[in-house]
């Protein structure tokens, strides 16, 4: 579901929960990195789940941060989202002009 979401309209940023009932994260992560226009899209890992050091070696380069819930305030998820937007959203912008829209 969530991959039909962003092949219907892309998303600045997503953020990711990895334990979810259909496609864990880390499934959903392969399936949408396996495709070159989503590769780009900056993705924030927000999860309860204690990670493993291979776990978090699957996550390396896959995404922009791993906050963990109840560890990581709101001023941190905050704080990500605008440290990480802008690029995005600009990146996004340049791909508009580069199509021929605007």
């Amino acid at each position: 579901m969530a991959l039909a979401r962003i092949e219907a309209t892309r998303p600045d940023i997503i953020m990711l929960d990895l334990m979810m009932p259909e496609m864990d994260g880390f499934e959903f992560l392969v399936e949408m990195r396996g495709r070159a226009e989503w590769r780009d899209i900056p993705v924030l890992v927000v999860t309860a789940k204690d990670l493993t050091a291979e776990e978090r070696g699957r996550l390396n380069g896959d995404v922009a941060r791993v906050l963990q819930k109840g560890g990581s305030g709101l001023d941190e998820l905050l704080a990500e989202i605008a440290r990480v937007l802008p690029g995005s959203i600009a990146r996004g912008r340049g791909r508009k002009v580069e199509e021929g829209t605007q």
